[in-house]
């Protein structure tokens, strides 16, 4: 075991995902693999280039780790290293990839002769070499080479409907070969629903749409896409890539509103988020043409916005406006009580109408004002007052 080699593999799997590696630096991890593996030693060397590897493959060409995915799945095939050669077939599945979607057969052809198998679903896909592609091109070469396995397009043993793995060129390509448009994941969800969930582009949800695809609103697809406006972030879908997005969510309302399967009421949800306006005028325009009020409830909306910006006091002086407002409104609406002058209940009840009952310090800062101060002596004064009369029995 070479301990500095070693080291330098801490060190490089402590900053995989901050920057991509150059060449040479790749270069060198390979050569500081395979000064530590052989069967006397532990598998660390190889873990922390599975480790290097995973997180690379998010921001680094994955052509540049095609050497040291051979190295990894040679020595973890030896030393019972399983996690280490999942990783390092992952990563040879998606070099194969990119090059059959980039058009360079020969180098894949290369990579056949060397022992790669396009249908070996051992990686962490748990699936072959077309689920990688995404390329319509990449798809047909693969078709033409008999290297999809039979039945993958109409078989039901996939975790999720198969068409969730399409690119949206490819779309029609799959549904072409038997791709169940109405298919169901292990949570009974369709497939035009788990697209709506996940945002996917317009185009592959009019085309499942189009091909029969069965809009459930059990699942309250309609609810899911207003909520992805709302709240979303980019997330990758799938390993091909496909990104989610706000506007992918707000062409499917358009497209949902259009085909009548969401009402237009649900639009005004979007109203909590006067942003979508700013980031998708010409969309967001076209989506409430026929909402006569809309600029008076975009106004509500940011009124109400810069009104929680206030600092406290001022929130605390607008509370108070409006208990005293609505006070107000009780006496006008419940009528005053009326007795006989001789009536001992006339003294208690015109004192009660003069009580003025408020805070005795804030609430939030335990400050005590002037007008706290007044509050608490009013309220002892009339605690006094009540407790005599009690004693008196009136």
């Amino acid at each position: 075991m070479n301990q500095k080699d070693l080291e330098y593999l801490r060190k490089m799997e402590g900053e995989a995902r901050q920057r991509a590696f150059s060449k040479e630096e790749i270069e060198h991890i390979s050569e500081a693999l395979r000064t530590n593996v052989d069967i006397a030693d532990s598998t660390e060397a190889l873990d922390l280039v599975r480790e290097i590897m995973d997180k690379q493959s998010f921001n680094n060409n994955v052509e540049l780790f095609h050497g040291l995915a051979d190295e990894v799945i040679y020595h973890g095939e030896l030393l019972g290293a399983n996690l280490a050669v999942l990783s390092a077939k992952t990563m040879e599945m998606n070099i194969a990839a990119k090059f059959i979607d980039e058009g360079r057969y020969d180098e894949f052809q290369e990579m056949r002769d060397k022992g790669f198998d396009s249908l070996d679903e051992e990686n962490y896909f748990h699936q072959p070499l077309i689920y990688c592609v995404r390329t319509l091109k990449g798809a047909e070469y693969l078709d033409q080479k008999g290297l999809i396995p039979e039945g993958y397009f109409t078989a039901n043993t996939h975790d999720d409907p198969i068409l969730l793995g399409a690119s949206s060129e490819q779309i029609d390509f799959y549904i072409a070969h038997g791709a169940d448009v109405n298919a169901e994941n292990y949570n009974g969800d369709r497939v035009l629903n788990l697209m709506l969930y996940d945002s996917y582009p317009i185009e592959m949800v009019k085309k499942v749409y189009q091909a029969g695809g069965y809009f459930d609103e059990y699942f309250d697809s309609g609810r899911k896409v207003f909520d992805n406006c709302l709240i979303w972030k980019p997330i990758e879908l799938n390993a091909k890539g496909d990104k989610a997005g706000a506007k992918n969510s707000l062409d499917a309302i358009a497209f949902l509103i259009k085909e009548n399967l969401v009402s237009t009421e649900k639009l005004d949800l979007l109203l909590s988020s006067p942003d979508l306006f700013e980031k998708y005028p010409e969309t967001m325009k076209e989506l409430f043409a026929d909402d006569k009020h809309l600029e008076e409830k975009l106004a509500k909306v940011v009124e109400r916005r810069e009104l929680e910006k206030q600092p406290d006091d001022l929130l605390e002086e607008k509370q108070d406006k409006i208990n005293k407002a609505v006070r107000r409104l009780r006496g006008m609406i419940r009528p005053r009580r009326s007795f006989p002058d001789d009536d001992p209940r006339k003294e208690y009840w015109e004192l009660k109408e003069k009580i003025k009952v408020g805070k005795t310090a804030d609430v939030k800062t335990g400050e005590v004002r002037k007008e706290h101060k007044s509050a608490a002596q009013i309220q002892t004064e009339a605690a006094k007052r009540f407790e005599h009369r009690k004693q008196k029995g009136d």
